[in-house]
């Protein structure tokens, strides 16, 4: 998931092409050589600039029909090699890789349970906020480099240098 990575749009929508903050979605497309990208997850974090989400057809959203999981419980699951080499097998294409509707929904796992399952989701959702925080702090630093950097290099800032202070 790229803060960068986000393009505009204006056009007609599907309410299923809609997702929120939490959401996990699949690359269904892949284009590289050695299918990199095919079944990779993504959780969807807060957007900088927008207030509305879209995925495309290269992606699906995942969507839980059992409460016993949690989203973020899943998310780690489909990042193991057990589930990309899964959804690999269920990929077909020469020059770009598709993945089979089947794939997801056909991937089979032990269940946990349940206490284990809680027990793991407040512990990874407390470093995927820690994460996210860490990345709005590194977004606001890089933005205040952007700005403040032409203006020293060209002068119009001026800093004051203390050699007493060593």
């Amino acid at each position: 998931f790229r803060q960068d990575g986000f393009k505009e749009y204006t056009g007609k929508f599907k309410e299923s092409h809609i997702v929120n903050i939490g959401d996990i979605a699949v690359a269904h497309t892949d284009i590289t050589q050695d299918a990199a990208l095919i079944g990779n997850p993504i959780f969807i974090e807060n957007p900088d600039k927008y207030t509305t989400l879209l995925i495309s057809m290269d992606l699906a959203k995942v969507n839980l029909k059992n409460d016993r999981i949690s989203k973020i419980f899943i998310y780690f699951l489909m990042r193991t090699r057990f589930f990309k080499s899964h959804c690999v097998g269920y990929s077909n294409g020469s020059t770009v890789l598709h993945l089979n509707k089947q794939a997801i929904p056909s991937f089979e796992f032990f269940l946990p349970p349940k206490e284990l399952i809680d027990s793991f989701s407040i512990k990874a959702n407390v470093l995927i906020q820690k994460k996210n925080k860490n990345q709005k702090q590194i977004r606001t630093l890089q933005s205040l480099r952007d700005t403040l950097l032409p203006k020293l290099m060209s002068g119009a800032i001026r800093v004051q240098y203390d050699k007493e202070a060593e």
